[in-house]
């Protein structure tokens, strides 16, 4: 360990002004390649480089160099040029989860100190209990389920029927794996016959 920190400290050291500029820019490009505005290639160098002396310092978190990513002065450049580009992934993914959201501010018009009322109208989605599709789709799906269905398959069908509208998958609850795979092959079928999707 004591070999590979002072390696990394060595490279470190032996990477020159232009190189860590040209991985700024290298940074900069993998940012504009995702649609990220927030950050520059500098503060992506600056991650990695502080991750790679944070695992050096703790052991466990952090970014840790192969060997062979240590042989050289290119062999590191490359290494940090993969960890720049895993960095601005991470940070796309942290700002697809975040999600775009308009500010209270601009949903108010323009030009007056009072807010008036709002540009967009929003809505509760219609409850699933109050579909009328969904609950007709309920009563036909589980009738033919009970008229074609196993004795087993019983208590699996009235517990599924019971969270129907408020579930995706059919419950499981002490029941056999094979018999929901069972129940939800049969379900498809009547499904198919149907003729709903």
């Amino acid at each position: 360990m004591i070999d590979i920190q002072n390696r990394v400290l060595l490279l470190l050291g032996q990477v020159t002004e232009q190189q860590y500029r040209q991985l700024g820019q290298f940074g900069d490009h993998r940012l504009a390649r995702l649609s990220l505005h927030s950050a520059e290639g500098s503060d992506l160098v600056n991650k990695v480089v502080e991750s790679i002396l944070t695992a050096l310092e703790e052991g466990q978190s952090g970014r840790h160099p192969r060997l062979e990513d240590l042989a050289d002065v290119p062999s590191f450049l490359r290494y940090l040029r993969g960890a720049i580009k895993s960095v601005a992934s991470l940070e796309a993914k942290k700002q697809n989860i975040r999600g775009c959201c308009e500010s209270l501010d601009d949903c108010y018009q323009d030009g007056d100190e009072k807010p008036k009322a709002p540009k967009h109208e929003f809505q509760a989605p219609m409850s699933p209990d109050q579909d009328a599709e969904l609950k007709d789709l309920q009563t036909v799906l589980f009738q033919r389920l009970r008229a074609r269905a196993p004795a087993r398959l019983s208590s699996l069908i009235d517990e599924w029927e019971n969270q129907f509208l408020w579930t995706d998958s059919i419950p499981l609850n002490g029941s056999h794996r094979q018999y929901r795979a069972a129940l939800r092959a049969l379900a498809k079928e009547v499904l198919l016959g149907l003729e709903v999707t």
